[in-house]
């Protein structure tokens, strides 16, 4: 019993730290990770708002829908939310990135050092609802298609 509580409590607490929002007609999850860029490039350059181009705009866009959700855990640059690395910066060694300050109410860029240790967003795309229920009916109709075969030997 003591194991289904503390199991709960993990559970609840997980998703405590997680926010839900919408980026071009697609859901993700957003949580945090305590990283440098180095040490997780690949993880941050696959999200959704990452080298498009767009200076920035759907790494703005997502950071003003997290806003102080996911508290301010990054004191440097700024006593900020969470940082979307969103491009490489011109300076070598740098990263791109934007943070809501909510000293100043803005949404702000900086070029962040790469072997510097923050606290970035990262997204997990939410699936579709009704493709989750395409595939259950689709195990379900095979699993009745075979129950029938069987019926019928």
């Amino acid at each position: 019993m003591k194991k289904i509580i503390f199991a709960t409590v993990m559970l609840l607490s997980v998703n405590a730290h997680a926010v839900t929002i919408s980026l071009d007609g697609n859901d993700y999850v957003v949580t945090t990770i305590d990283t440098s860029f180095n040490d997780n490039a690949a993880l941050l350059m696959s999200q959704p708002w990452w080298g498009l181009g767009d200076s920035g705009n759907l790494a703005a866009s997502a950071t003003v829908q997290v806003l102080l959700q996911l508290g301010t855990p990054n004191t440097s640059p700024e006593n900020g939310g969470p940082l979307f690395a969103w491009e490489p910066s011109f300076i070598g060694g740098e990263t791109l990135a934007q943070e809501y300050v909510p000293a100043f109410n803005i949404v702000q860029g900086y070029s962040v050092d790469n072997d510097a240790s923050f606290t970035f967003a990262i997204a997990t795309l939410v699936p579709l609802p009704g493709a989750l229920g395409l595939f259950a009916m689709s195990l379900i109709s095979v699993g009745f298609a075979r129950r029938r075969q069987n019926r019928a030997v």
